[in-house]
């Protein structure tokens, strides 16, 4: 009965470090595309705030692959050295999961500013001149329904409208459908987007706050559930003498 209680700790305790090694395998892939591949991040914040950003997703998907790693290793040949560091290591990226999580509700106005010092300097410099800053913006634009960083105004003076035939041509992703085929979009277009994209961009990541959270949450209660189920199988194969020491 004990070996088919300790069967199903082991189980349950592998597909749990898989899905977390899977998942931290792709956060690595994210902080690296965003540190080489991805220059479309530096067009739209302020550079300084990206290196940080793209530095902490690499070191919890490298603590994550280990708890993954220890955790499916340890679990197949009953090590009790691995699942303690599995243990170790879980306790640990909870408490980083937890202050990243407190670190970004706390510092939003920070990221808020960041993005809009990058985008309109982006703007103003860049917008029309490079194709990874013409892109970005657009791309914002398009899909948050606005136009600039703070509004409008923001392309005043820009290189876009300098070298533009008329001085108060904007973007097409300014306007809606109606004027995106035709490059007709300027201050007096009827579908001109008034709004600022760094709210848009804010205020829609805050009307889904709820659901971040509540997803954070079930994160950390599935590894708070590992920690314990870590406990067990160290319990069981130590009362069991079939340990390995590896």
């Amino acid at each position: 009965m004990a070996s088919h209680g300790t069967s199903c700790v082991k189980c349950i305790f592998f597909i749990v470090n898989l899905a977390v090694w899977i998942a931290s395998v792709g956060l690595m892939v994210i902080g690296v595309w965003m540190l080489v591949e991805s220059t479309y991040f530096w067009e739209l914040f302020a550079e300084e705030s990206i290196m940080p950003m793209a530095i902490m997703a690499i070191l919890l998907g490298v603590v994550g692959f280990l708890i993954g790693f220890s955790g499916c290793c340890g679990a197949c040949k009953e090590s009790i050295c691995l699942l303690v560091v599995n243990f170790l290591l879980m306790l640990l990226l909870i408490s980083g999961e937890i202050a990243v999580g407190v670190l970004v509700l706390n510092n939003r106005a920070d990221v808020e500013e960041s993005m809009t010092i990058g985008m309109t300097v982006t703007i103003k410099e860049h917008y029309g001149e490079t194709k990874a800053a013409t892109e970005s913006v657009d791309f914002a634009q398009q899909t948050f329904h606005c136009c600039g960083a703070t509004n409008v105004s923001d392309y005043d003076g820009s290189v876009f409208q300098t070298k533009s035939i008329h001085g108060d041509a904007l973007p097409d992703s300014c306007c809606g459908e109606d004027t995106e085929s035709t490059g007709s979009c300027s201050y007096m277009s009827p579908s001109l987007k008034p709004g600022g994209c760094v709210k848009s961009i804010s205020d829609s990541i805050k009307s889904n706050d709820l659901t971040a959270v509540l997803v954070g949450l079930a994160a950390i209660i599935v590894q708070m559930i590992a920690v314990v189920l870590s406990c067990c199988l160290i319990s069981q194969i130590s009362s069991s003498g079939g340990y390995s020491v590896v």
